[in-house]
């Protein structure tokens, strides 16, 4: 078992890689590898969300940022340090950290033992603390913690030293991370499963990353079923929807009243296109918007589902089928 140990200070041999080296001895001290990364003191640049990692796999500007990220494949947990800049985590570390975890598949860091250490000459320990646990905290990585918040105070490595408190607590670090590994390793040994990764992270939201849209005779198969099971007609339950005019669909001054109504048989071979209605001008707000489509599903357990829409252009399949 290895752990990556990140050094985000321009200094390689500073405060924070200080306290980096107590944790490490700590670790070997148990049995686990340890290996110190420095990102360098020149400028990393940050994210600039131009998606090009999306098609390659990995960061498209490189550096330290796609070194790191082809050990980390192989590494069984990690520390990401930094010294506090302005009550912050340093510029360099930010920057190397959102480009590496936008960037570098999710299996790279999911279910790994992370621990953040912080160090500073006074204040801002704890904020800059508190910012990097949001990069393993959206990766599904066990935080480790330790006897008290991982930091250290000094303003060179031989202060640091002189913090008796804050090295104690990076020894406790570095065995609580080995205890850990040695637990989860334990565990996958037994046949304990792990649960499936989620699916909610950073690069669900790119739109490289999103599947292609189902076709509309797969819709019409989904809905179908989805719909038989939840919804009082049955096997082809009818979908009623209406547009209506006012302001903001049902709202207003005056009663809404219906521009048109259609029935669409959900079990067809192809659904039809929603209606084209005329477009409705609202008494209030943008003039000759579409008003909006509202579709009603009676169901079996009472009451119905209510969609709306705000176009009349594309088939409510779609949107039924994500509700239902």
């Amino acid at each position: 078992m290895k752990v990556l140990l990140v050094n985000g200070s321009p200094h390689r041999n500073g405060c924070t890689d200080t306290a980096l080296r107590e944790v490490a001895g700590a670790l070997q001290a148990e049995g686990i590898d340890a290996e110190i990364f420095w990102i360098g003191n020149e400028p990393v640049g940050g994210c600039i969300a131009c998606g090009g990692c999306a098609k390659a796999g990995k960061c498209v500007f490189g550096g330290t940022v796609n070194e790191f990220a082809e050990k980390a494949k192989e590494a069984d947990g990690f520390v990401f340090g930094t010294p506090v800049h302005y009550a912050a985590a340093s510029g360099n570390m930010t920057a190397f950290l959102d480009r590496l975890f936008y960037s570098a598949p999710k299996e790279t860091f999911c279910r790994k033992p992370a621990a953040v250490v912080t160090s500073a000459r006074r204040a801002g320990t704890t904020a800059a603390y508190e910012q990097l646990l949001k990069y393993p905290g959206i990766m599904e990585m066990p935080i480790v913690s330790s006897c008290y918040w991982n930091n250290v105070h000094g303003s060179c490595p031989e202060d640091v030293q002189k913090d008796e408190e804050g090295l104690r607590t990076m020894r406790v670090l570095g065995r609580n991370m080995a205890w850990l590994l040695r637990c989860i390793a334990a565990g996958t040994a037994a046949g304990v499963p792990a649960p499936p990764p989620g699916t909610h992270g950073p690069h669900k939201f790119h739109p490289l990353k999103q599947p292609k849209a189902p076709l509309p005779g797969e819709l019409s198969a989904k809905l179908t079923e989805r719909l038989s099971q939840i919804c009082i007609e049955k096997p082809k339950p009818q979908i009623q929807f209406a547009v209506w005019k006012g302001r903001n669909g049902l709202r207003g001054k005056e009663a809404p009243r219906t521009a048109g109504t259609r029935s669409v048989e959900a079990g067809s071979d192809a659904p039809p296109a929603a209606p084209s209605f005329p477009s409705c001008r609202k008494r209030w707000g943008r003039k000759g918007a579409l008003g909006c489509v509202w579709c009603f599903l009676p169901l079996n357990s009472g009451g119905a589902l209510v969609f709306r829409r705000r176009s009349t252009r594309k088939s409510p399949y779609e949107f039924l089928l994500r509700a239902a």
